[in-house]
């Protein structure tokens, strides 16, 4: 017969919370940035950058889960591989987004308390976004009145009312629109059912020439 012998594991729960909480207090480096873009008050996501951008970033360590003061401290920036800034104490920076695409952000400490502590995030750079809010649901419109509404993202400016609009139906420029960020549709009573409209935005900055956004928004007319 078989005979089967049992040999007991000896757990060295000394060690192991020993480790887990030596991985409970090692340093947290974490690095925060903001951009300026614009974007509505009511936009939950982050102001994304995009060409030629202001942004500044920042860094902060926790130890302990307690900010440690990092005044002495080495502390080099690194942007897509490029060394950007660096030095004592040095910890927020402020740079300029380069081309669309995204910016590679590290932050080095090589001294602290004798490790060194690196970071790397990714920060988008995107291009400017047109959006157009309807009245209208499911790409129908109605012959009774149906207002738009022109909502611009990620441009630089602060004032949205500093930027163009220009609003186009199948292919004609509206009259006495006395807002430009809106659009109001009135159509004929005559207007046949499954009438294809199509309401073309283009939003411009006249301070960067080379920020413009489009959208085109397709409407079927319904009784």
């Amino acid at each position: 017969k078989l005979r089967y012998i049992l040999v007991p594991t000896l757990i060295r729960t000394g060690t192991v919370a020993s480790a887990i909480r030596a991985q409970e207090v090692q340093p947290k480096l974490m690095i925060t940035w903001r951009s300026s873009n614009y974007v509505p008050l009511d936009f939950e996501g982050k102001a994304l950058p995009t060409q030629g951008s202001p942004l500044e970033a920042g860094v902060e360590v926790l130890d302990r889960g307690i900010p440690a003061d990092l005044s002495l401290q080495k502390i080099y920036w690194y942007a897509n591989g490029k060394l950007i800034a660096g030095g004592d104490g040095v910890r927020v920076i402020r740079l300029i987004a380069g081309e669309t695409g995204a910016i590679d952000l590290r932050v080095q400490i090589p001294n602290y308390k004798t490790q060194t502590l690196v970071k790397t995030i990714t920060i988008p750079v995107v291009v400017p976004e047109a959006i157009i809010v309807a009245s209208s649901l499911d790409g129908e419109i109605s012959r009774k009145f149906t207002g738009m509404r022109a909502v611009p993202f990620f441009f630089n400016i602060v004032n949205p009312k500093n930027l163009n609009f220009s609003w186009r139906v199948n292919g004609q420029s509206p009259q006495g629109e006395e807002n430009p960020e809106t659009l109001n549709v009135n159509l004929p009573a005559e207007t046949p059912q499954n009438f294809k409209l199509n309401v073309e935005l283009a939003i411009t900055n006249p301070e960067r020439i080379t920020e413009i956004a489009s959208k085109i928004v397709s409407f079927v007319v319904i009784p």
